[in-house]
């Protein structure tokens, strides 16, 4: 019997609703101990800024993945767009481009920084941080951050992709840094609703191996306007094939654990690695 696989989207820092999303799913007990057995779980990027707790969220996903590894589950964490901010102004600070825009610290403070995550950060967070993949396949499902193809611009494959991106971030390369930040703001790029090709996205999911995109950054209810009282669940767009699982937890919503469907195939796992 296949293992369950269950997403969850931008957590942006609030850990307490992290700990009940993960509680009811069955994934932890009441000692926030990993109690998921085989199963996977994984986090699609964004776990600081704009919340309370970033650095609370990080500790938890840095023990559980020891905890789900030792009980023959997996936790995997992706790489947002606020994860790379908040290295940049770590690494960078105050310092600022030739053209004398803004430095990355400025960029990181004006899209939700919170100090307690910059100020906390500690070697063994900062590797954590750095290590984080930006796309993994699970069976036929893509797993990333953000819905765009901005991934596209930096590899063909999945491992080149995470390759690429865990260069710029233990470099010193301001102009690679930026560039990256800049890509990863894009958005809506699948949306039909928003210029979006649903030819553009089938070609783009080919290019991984991947039948379908799973992802977050963009809150549900930013672009499904239609929707009435709490998001408790994911929103399918462009014919299927893409399903945003960002539930806007820094908005005030109750968020929501999404679970693959069962009868999805597993032949595995591609681009994980880390720690």
């Amino acid at each position: 019997m296949t293992a369950p696989t269950f997403i969850i989207g931008d957590v942006h820092g609030q850990l307490d609703n992290f700990l009940r999303l993960l509680h009811e799913a069955g994934l932890i007990d009441s000692e926030q101990a990993w109690s998921g057995g085989g199963a996977r779980l994984y986090l699609l990027g964004d776990y600081v800024d704009r919340g309370p707790d970033g650095l609370g969220v990080i500790d938890l996903l840095m023990r559980l993945r020891v905890e789900a590894a030792t009980a023959g589950g997996r936790v995997e964490a992706l790489l947002g767009n606020h994860d790379v901010m908040l290295l940049a102004a770590y690494r960078f600070g105050d310092e600022r481009p030739p053209d004398g825009d803004l430095s990355f610290l400025d960029v990181w403070w004006r899209n939700g920084g919170r100090l307690r995550d910059l100020n906390g950060l500690t070697p063994e967070r900062l590797l954590w941080l750095a290590q984080r993949p930006a796309m993994v396949l699970v069976g036929d499902t893509l797993l990333q951050h953000a819905d765009s193809a901005f991934y596209a611009d930096y590899a063909s494959t999945i491992a080149e992709v995470n390759a690429a991106l865990a260069d710029i971030l233990v470099s010193d390369d301001y102009h690679a840094w930026a560039g990256l930040i800049v890509a990863f703001v894009r958005r809506m790029e699948f949306d039909e609703a928003n210029g979006g090709s649903l030819a553009d996205l089938r070609e783009y999911l080919r290019l991984y191996g991947a039948r379908r995109l799973i992802h977050g950054h963009t809150p549900i209810g930013y672009v499904a306007r239609d929707i009435r009282g709490p998001i408790t669940a994911p929103w399918s767009y462009a014919d299927g094939l893409c399903l945003n699982v960002d539930g806007g937890m820094f908005l005030g919503e109750p968020g929501f654990v999404y679970e693959l469907p069962t009868d999805a195939p597993d032949p595995g796992e591609v681009g994980s690695y880390g720690a």
